[in-house]
């Protein structure tokens, strides 16, 4: 598992964390922790040029599921 991989997990869990199934008193702090995170994730994997959060493959991969069979 790559360091990107690992914030984004950790970002998603701080969301689960922060949300009303897990903070009934929503607990702001929960919120901020969770964008904190997510936020670091983004940067993480956005700041290298070797990276990208969608790959090309999967823009293709994408186009090619989304047109119509002619």
């Amino acid at each position: 598992m790559t360091k990107g991989a690992a914030m984004a997990l950790k970002g998603r869990l701080l969301l689960f964390y922060a949300s009303p199934l897990f903070n009934r008193s929503n607990d702001k702090a929960r919120w901020d922790a969770a964008y904190t995170a997510n936020k670091a994730a983004y940067d993480e994997l956005t700041t290298n040029g070797d990276r990208e959060l969608v790959g090309a493959t999967s823009k293709r991969a994408h186009k090619n599921v989304c047109e119509p069979l002619v």
